[in-house]
């Protein structure tokens, strides 16, 4: 092999290189996927929830998929993933189409997303995890590479353990002032 030869294959060794970490990441952002979002912040177990605002499930999937709708369930911690939809103490919800993807959580510009909010009051502190199903305008599910839904486990916790602690304290000085008032005022009424 020549000189010439040499640096061709050089060159395209680097170029494949390159190319296939922006390719993977093309195919990662247009992969069908959940997200839990709570105030435009998407949620995982790095990432946690306050259990103040409510969260919404967001599912995303490629336009040409022709999905109408989903569903999302919310798989508390306790409950194996593959028993998501048949364990009472799991809640669904229909989702919807979205006007937009959100901003975070790693949607792809061809992918459409739906949603729908889950209530704070249905969140404890704790490991949680969104499962959507894709389904059809004739309410088939939509079989994705085997896979026919998409899991996503986040983390809840109080705001903050001092804010739970204020609290906790403030209630308790609320109460010891009154017993406090209560007793003076007994010990000064005649009888």
């Amino acid at each position: 092999m020549n000189l010439k030869g040499k640096h061709i294959g050089t060159i395209l060794v680097v170029v494949a290189l390159a190319v296939t970490p922006l390719l993977a990441g093309t195919a990662y952002a247009a992969a069908p996927k959940a997200r839990a979002i709570q105030d435009g912040v998407s949620l995982d177990t790095v990432t946690q929830g306050n259990l103040i605002d409510d969260i919404d499930c967001v599912g995303g999937i490629e336009a040409a998929e022709n999905t109408d709708h989903t569903i999302c369930y919310l798989v508390p911690e306790g409950v194996p993933t593959p028993d998501y939809n048949t364990d009472p103490s799991v809640v669904s919800q229909d989702g919807s189409l979205l006007l937009g993807c959100p901003s975070v959580g790693g949607f792809g510009a061809t992918q459409e997303c739906f949603g729908t909010t889950f209530g704070i009051g249905l969140f404890t502190p704790g490991d949680w995890r969104f499962v959507i199903e894709f389904y059809n305008a004739q309410d088939q599910i939509i079989d994705i590479e085997g896979v026919d839904f998409r899991n996503h486990t986040f983390f809840v916790v109080p705001e903050s353990p001092i804010g739970v602690l204020a609290l906790v304290m403030s209630s308790l000085a609320v109460l010891g002032g009154f017993m406090f008032l209560r007793s003076r005022n007994r010990t000064q009424m005649p009888l």
